[in-house]
C-alpha cells in the first residue's frame, strides 16, 4: 500500500514538474514536456520499483521468514515464480500508471509502444533486482549494483561511439585494448537505450518492429536472469 502511494507521489510530482518545465520552455513547450515526463518517470519508476524489491526481500531474510517458508512443502523454484511474477504485475500496474498522463500529450498509439517497452524494463529490472537480493546482504551494496547495471546499460552504446571517435588511435595499444572491451561488455549487456525512448512520444517514431526488438531482448535477458538466480537460490542454504 505504502509503495503504490509513493507512485502516486511519484506521478502526480512528475506532471507538476513537467507543466513547470513546459512553463520554462521558449520554444518546443510541448516537446519539453514530454520529454521531462517521460524520463522522470521511467527513472523513478526503475529507481523506486528495485528498492521495494530489495527492501522486502532483506526484511524476509532477517525476519527469517524464508527458512520457516522453505520449510514447508515448497520448491524454491516454485518460491522464486511466485515471487516473480508478483514483482512483474507490479511492473505492469505502474507502467500503466506512468503511461496514462502522456495519453493527452501523444497519439495512444505511440503511447502503449512506450508504455509496454516501459513494462518490459521494469520486468528485466525488476528480474535483476531479485538476483541482487540473493547476492548481497544488504539493501545498500545490492542497489548499488542494480543502480550500475541499469545505468551501464543506458549508457554504453553512447560510450561505444566515444570510444570509435576522432579521438581513437588505433596505434595505441592501450586505446584498443579499452574499445575491445567496450565492446565485449557491450556485447553482454542489454541495449536498455532503446527501450522506452522518448523520441517515439515526440516524433511517434515507435511502432511494432521497435516494440519486437524490445520484447526479444526482454525474453533473452530475463531468461538468463531467472537461470542465473534460480542457480544462486538452489546452491544457498537458508
Amino acid at each position: 500500500k505504502q509503495f503504490f502511494s509513493a507512485i502516486a507521489l511519484i506521478i502526480l510530482s512528475a506532471i507538476a514538474l513537467g507543466t513547470f518545465a513546459e512553463s520554462l520552455a521558449l520554444t518546443e513547450s510541448d516537446s519539453v514536456h514530454i520529454a521531462f515526463l517521460a524520463t522522470f518517470l521511467r527513472m523513478t519508476l526503475v529507481i523506486s520499483l528495485t528498492l521495494f524489491i530489495l527492501n522486502s526481500q532483506m526484511m524476509e531474510l532477517k525476519t527469517r521468514f524464508l527458512d520457516q517458508l522453505f520449510a514447508l512443502p515448497l520448491s524454491r523454484t516454485q518460491w522464486y515464480f511466485g515471487k516473480y511474477l508478483g514483482f512483474t504485475v507490479t511492473a505492469l500496474l505502474i507502467s500503466i500508471a506512468a503511461a496514462l498522463p502522456l495519453l493527452t500529450l501523444a497519439p495512444w498509439e505511440q503511447v502503449l509502444i512506450w508504455q509496454a517497452s516501459l513494462f518490459c524494463e521494469l520486468t528485466l529490472m525488476a528480474g535483476v533486482a531479485l538476483l541482487c537480493s540473493f547476492t548481497f546482504n544488504q539493501t545498500f551494496s545490492a542497489f548499488l549494483v542494480v543502480i550500475a547495471f541499469y545505468l551501464l546499460s543506458r549508457s554504453i552504446s553512447a560510450i561505444l561511439l566515444i570510444g570509435h571517435g576522432p579521438l581513437h588511435n588505433p596505434n595505441d595499444i592501450w586505446a584498443t585494448l579499452s574499445t575491445q572491451a567496450i565492446e565485449f561488455i557491450a556485447w553482454i549487456l542489454p541495449k536498455l537505450d532503446q527501450f522506452s525512448q522518448t523520441d517515439w512520444l515526440i516524433y511517434h517514431s515507435g511502432s511494432l518492429n521497435t516494440l519486437g526488438y524490445v520484447a526479444l531482448q526482454s525474453v533473452v535477458y530475463i531468461g538468463l536472469i531467472i537461470a542465473a538466480s534460480l542457480f544462486d537460490l538452489q546452491r544457498k542454504n537458508h
